[in-house]
C-alpha cells in the first residue's frame, strides 16, 4: 500500500513519520528503511522523532540510490546485476579504455577533433569523466532509451545524428561488461514481486521516503508499481504552498502593480 504525506512544514511531516513508526512490526528486531536526502536531515530527523517516541533506534536511513540497489538485492539474489561497472567513478576508466578505438569512425568526429591535441591524457580523461556522468543519469532518468540501445541498432536509436557516437559508445560498454545497470534487471525485479517464490521476510517490513525532492522516474517505479503492492511505502513531500508563489505579497502590492499596469 501506498501512502502519501504532504505539508508546508518539515516537522508536520516528522509527526507524522512518527505516528506510522508506533505502528509496531511484526518483527521487533527489523529495522525500520527511512530513505533521506542528506545525512544533515536524517540526523535532524533522529532527534525530532526522539522527541515523539522518547527512543529512535534500529533506524537504516540510506540514500533513496542506495536504498533502491539494496532492494534489488534482496528480491533478486543471486540474479541482481552488479552495477559497479557501471558507476560513474568505474564508468569513467572503463570509457578512457575503450574510447580511443572509436575514436576514428565518422560518428566520433567531434570527440576526435576535440582530443587532437591531448598530449598527456588530461582532456580523455575530462572528457571520460564527463561522459560518464551522462550516461550514469541516463541510467536512471532516460533508462527506457538506453534499454533500446541494448536492443537495437543504428537507425533505431532515435537520437540527432551528431549524437550517434553516445549510442555507439554505450552498446560498445554494454556488450563487453554486459547490461550491468540497474534499469536492465527491472523486467526480472516486477516478475520476482508477482512470484509466489518471493521470500517476504528478506524484505524490509515496511519504507519510508522522506523529504526527498525528487526522485528519478525509475525509483518512483519501483515505489508505486512495486514495492506498495507487497509492503507498506510511505512518501513524506514537503511541499512549501498549495498556492500560487506570486499571491504570497500582500493585497496592497498585488493592487499597487495591477494599477501600475
Amino acid at each position: 500500500m501506498l501512502n502519501l504525506y504532504k505539508s508546508n512544514r518539515v516537522e508536520n511531516l516528522a509527526h507524522a513519520l512518527a505516528q506510522v513508526l508506533k505502528e509496531p512490526m511484526s518483527s521487533l528486531t527489523a529495522p525500520e528503511w527511512i530513505g533521506i536526502p542528506t545525512h544533515g536531515l536524517g540526523v535532524w530527523l533522529s532527534m525530532e522523532i526522539s522527541k515523539y517516541l522518547g527512543v529512535f533506534a534500529n533506524v537504516y536511513m540510506p540514500f533513496p540510490q542506495t536504498l533502491v540497489e539494496q532492494i534489488y538485492e534482496l528480491v533478486l539474489g543471486d540474479q541482481c546485476p552488479d552495477t559497479t561497472r557501471f558507476k560513474r567513478e568505474s564508468l569513467t576508466w572503463s570509457i578512457m579504455a575503450i574510447l580511443p578505438s572509436f575514436i576514428d569512425l565518422p560518428e566520433f568526429a567531434a570527440l576526435k577533433n576535440y582530443l587532437a591535441k591531448d598530449r598527456n591524457g588530461l582532456k580523455l580523461f575530462q572528457l571520460a569523466g564527463r561522459i560518464a556522468s551522462i550516461f550514469d543519469q541516463y541510467s536512471l532518468f532516460r533508462y527506457d532509451m538506453v534499454l533500446n540501445w541494448d536492443k537495437t541498432s543504428g537507425k533505431n536509436w532515435g537520437v540527432n545524428p551528431e549524437d550517434q557516437w553516445q549510442p555507439i559508445l554505450w552498446k560498445a560498454l554494454s556488450d563487453k561488461y554486459g547490461p550491468a545497470y540497474i534499469a536492465a534487471a527491472a523486467k526480472s525485479f516486477f516478475n520476482t514481486l508477482k512470484s509466489p517464490k518471493l521470500d517476504k521476510n528478506k524484505l524490509p517490513h515496511r519504507v519510508s521516503i522522506f523529504c526527498v525532492s525528487s526522485l528519478p522516474p525509475f525509483y518512483v517505479n519501483i515505489l508505486v508499481a512495486g514495492l506498495s503492492n507487497i509492503l507498506p511505502a510511505h512518501i513524506f513531500v514537503l511541499s512549501p504552498s498549495k498556492e500560487y508563489w506570486a499571491y504570497i505579497r500582500s493585497k496592497r502590492d498585488i493592487i499597487r502593480e495591477y494599477n501600475a499596469r
